[in-house]
């Protein structure tokens, strides 16, 4: 390993979702990623708090046992957790927008973030946030939605997303438990679970639609729902626009709040 500059010390950035933390960090000239990993797992495994001294994040329990003292930044859900430490704060939307727009040659897209408990769509004119609208009171358009139906239908959140059809009907339910128990009562009915996986996705894109009235630009989908290619399809049948994975998807806002971190201390 060659040694840290002293010009660039080593970044730790921690997305902290409300499902899963992504971590991204840069010690020895390049950039690498640890999880996503279980978030209660993370703040039970691998922060401590030791008598007499400041909170601290595990490193070693990462599999970072080589990396030197490091300035730590955080975004997402749990960056004004106590159990990070000292670390600076960067909101989740800004990093989420400086992930994409630091990995692909883009400045005016609309981003769509499907995270753990809610849905974010962002406007981004000349690469900084113009408008954003969130949905944070339902869980109908969230990861944990698309989770919960996917092992109600005993498949993997992939092979949920790999099912669409364009004249496929939304679920009449849009709540969690309510939508688990149409699922039940149409598999008993003998209807394909590839039908029913379908139905999910296009009831997920039916409640993000309302929230896109202000989009321009092709859509740039982040976060843990923007690796699914049917909701990817889906919305570019609706509303006749591009629309793009982030490249580094889950790992997206980490990878921007590295880079925030990195500007910020230049």
């Amino acid at each position: 390993m060659t040694s840290q500059s002293p010009t660039r010390p080593a970044i730790l950035a921690v997305d902290a979702g409300s499902r899963w933390v992504k971590i991204v960090h840069d010690s020895h000239g390049s950039v690498e990623q640890i999880g996503p990993i279980d978030t209660s797992q993370f703040f039970r495994d691998n922060c401590h708090t030791r008598e007499g001294s400041s909170p601290t994040i595990d490193t070693l329990s990462l599999g970072l046992s080589e990396l030197p003292d490091y300035k730590l930044s955080v975004t997402g859900y749990g960056r004004h957790s106590d159990l990070l430490g000292e670390g600076r704060g960067f909101n989740e939307v800004i990093a989420h927008i400086k992930g994409i727009c630091s990995s692909m040659e883009i400045s005016e897209f609309t981003m769509l973030d499907i995270g753990g408990q809610d849905t974010k769509v962002a406007t981004v004119h000349k690469g900084a946030l113009s408008d954003i609208q969130t949905n944070d009171r339902c869980a109908a358009s969230t990861g944990r939605f698309l989770e919960a139906m996917a092992q109600t239908l005993g498949i993997t959140f992939s092979e949920l997303g790999s099912e669409w059809d364009l004249n496929t009907e939304a679920l009449s339910s849009t709540c969690s438990v309510f939508a688990e128990t149409e699922i039940i009562q149409l598999l008993a009915g003998g209807t394909a679970i590839s039908s029913l996986a379908a139905r999910v996705n296009a009831s997920v894109v039916e409640r993000i639609l309302p929230m896109m009235t202000a989009s321009t630009g092709p859509i740039v989908m982040s976060g843990g729902g923007g690796l699914s290619p049917a909701i990817a399809a889906l919305l570019s049948d609706h509303l006749h626009v591009e629309v793009i994975h982030a490249p580094a998807g889950q790992f997206t806002g980490a990878i921007g709040c590295l880079n925030l971190m990195r500007e910020s201390i230049k």
